[in-house]
């Protein structure tokens, strides 16, 4: 069995989103959690209002792990992602900017 899944579910604008995922996948490197990003399941600034639940994420953005929401969501077998310490945000602050963060997920 692999890592426990852990859900990003942000309910700011796309910018504060993409910040906070970048602290999201750290966290889950840092607590061996699988991160997955679920705006389907809330209403982001930037939700989509359409008749079918879409994930705003995957609209714009590759989901940052092979995990699949719509299986995880149907099993319940996630944590949601409640944030990050003061501490680690002075950590992800000298780390560089997001696509650096993320570059190792698409290896």
């Amino acid at each position: 069995m692999g890592a426990p899944l852990a859900l990003f579910r942000g309910a700011g604008g796309m910018f504060s989103n993409i910040w906070h995922v970048v602290g999201f996948v750290e966290w889950c490197r840092t607590n061996g959690k699988k991160p997955l990003v679920d705006l389907r399941s809330v209403r982001a600034m930037n939700y989509w209002s359409g008749t079918e639940p879409r994930n705003s994420w995957t609209e714009y953005f590759s989901q940052v792990s092979d995990a699949d929401l719509e299986l995880a969501l149907e099993l319940n077998n996630f944590e949601v992602f409640q944030g990050v310490s003061q501490d680690m945000n002075g950590k992800l602050a000298g780390l560089g900017t997001p696509e650096k963060l993320l570059a190792p997920l698409k290896e």
